[in-house]
């Protein structure tokens, strides 16, 4: 599993793959980031003042909620230096947004992110996979939750038959995108594994979890997307 969490983590550090990757990330990723928003917005049920992007990469979410959230206050956290520098410089002049360096294991009391505050609503998308421990790593953004916050995340499941996995690589321009996609969906958990990591969380943090499995299609995300296997998608409120 290391070493196919460290192939998977190279697409985010290597120059020549971050090209890939983020040239993917910016068709797949936005139009995944969009829906993640909006439904975080429905089930908070209110406008937040301060929001939290796990995982940031280039800011393709810190800018959806950038344009749809115009009061509020938006930091972005990832460990990735060099992605960290690039959304710092896209958002330069955007005194709202503030991008550190930073896992969410430092997200706990005793992390280098603690400096973060608290937050409304806590975004984790497409990035659970990456994480060392992601049981460990939910509960620090579970720390940083104001009174009555929100933390929702999306995240896909492994594929589990070739139709899935077919369904997975469609959006791939080419032999480099397929091979980015094949690394991080080796990483992605199977339903029962989905379903065992939230659990362990709610155990540990205390917190409400709310578990829903769906297809791209039931979300309305992804019209190139054959959807017509088993559901594909999971998304978690944790509160």
């Amino acid at each position: 599993m290391e070493s196919a969490r460290f192939r998977a983590q190279e697409w985010f550090v290597n120059p020549d793959l971050v090209r890939v990757s983020s040239a993917c990330d910016r068709r797949f990723g936005r139009v995944l980031g969009a829906t993640a928003v909006a439904l975080a917005l429905a089930e908070l049920g209110r406008t937040p003042s301060r929001v939290l992007d796990v995982g940031c990469g280039h800011g393709e979410v810190l800018d959806i909620l950038r344009r749809q959230l115009p009061a509020a206050e938006l930091v972005g956290v990832d460990p990735a230096a060099a992605a960290v520098a690039a959304t710092r410089d896209r958002f330069a002049l955007d005194h709202r947004v503030t991008v550190l360096e930073a896992g969410a294991e430092d997200l706990g009391p005793a992390g280098a992110g603690a400096q973060a505050g608290q937050f409304d609503l806590a975004l984790v998308h497409l990035t659970l996979a990456l994480w060392p421990d992601p049981v460990d790593g939910l509960c620090a953004v579970l720390d940083r939750l104001a009174p009555g916050g929100l933390c929702y995340v999306l995240e896909l499941l492994r594929p589990a038959d070739e139709v899935a996995l077919a369904a997975c690589l469609a959006p791939a321009t080419g032999p480099a995108e397929a091979r980015y996609v094949r690394e991080q969906l080796a990483l992605w958990p199977s339903r029962e594994e989905a379903a065992a990591l939230v659990a362990a969380v709610g155990r540990r943090s205390g917190r409400s979890a709310r578990l829903l499995f769906r297809g791209f299609a039931e979300l309305a995300v992804m019209s190139e997307v054959d959807s017509a296997a088993t559901p594909n998608v999971w998304h978690v409120f944790l509160s």
